[in-house]
């Protein structure tokens, strides 16, 4: 449910490998299997560029580009949004090897990706580190490759998202519009 502001969401417990297991959703009667909840971030560098990346290591979306994110994890914390927050939080010193602070993080949005069928919430986040400094705090055995930024500017977003658009996961492609 979609209001002014504020995004309700109906999620159950389903860990990443429940769903890699079965990515389908299951209809019985009147229950459903649902998919987990993912969470992905643009990241905006102290230099105005949005960080993406080559998926590397991962089941979903292996050798595409996205933004930073994965799957929530449930670490019995009862509130969502903490939840979400935490986990994007997470992702992104995970995934770049930097600290983010909650109060630098804006939603912008919920995306269903129908190719690997699971909701994501996508955020913004502002650091202050720039392009290559995160190039070289980012862990090397991480599940990323190549290392690309967007100067954040309208124009040069929507060229990336035209020159790759069949390199872009669905919701990386979400994301970045």
């Amino acid at each position: 449910t979609v209001r002014a502001h504020s995004i309700e969401l109906e999620v159950s417990h389903i860990s990443y490998r429940e769903y890699v297991a079965n990515r389908q959703t299951i209809r019985h009667e009147d229950w459903t299997l649902p998919n987990p909840l993912a969470v992905c971030c643009v990241v905006v560098t102290a230099d105005d560029e949005i960080v993406v990346c080559r998926r590397g290591r991962v089941d979903l979306g292996k050798g595409q580009l996205h933004v930073i994110g994965g799957f929530v994890e449930h670490k019995n914390t009862p509130n969502l949004k903490d939840l979400c927050v935490r986990s994007i939080v997470d992702e992104i010193q995970e995934e770049l090897g930097i600290a983010v602070a909650k109060d630098r993080l804006e939603l912008l949005g919920l995306f269903y990706d129908l190719m690997s069928p699971h909701p994501e919430l996508c955020f913004r986040a502002t650091v202050s580190h720039n392009l290559r400094e995160i190039e070289h705090l980012m862990p090397k055995d991480g599940e990323h490759g190549e290392l690309y930024g967007i100067e954040a500017d309208a124009r040069m977003i929507r060229r990336f998202r035209t020159e790759h658009a069949t390199e872009l996961t669905p919701s990386g492609d979400a994301a970045l519009y």
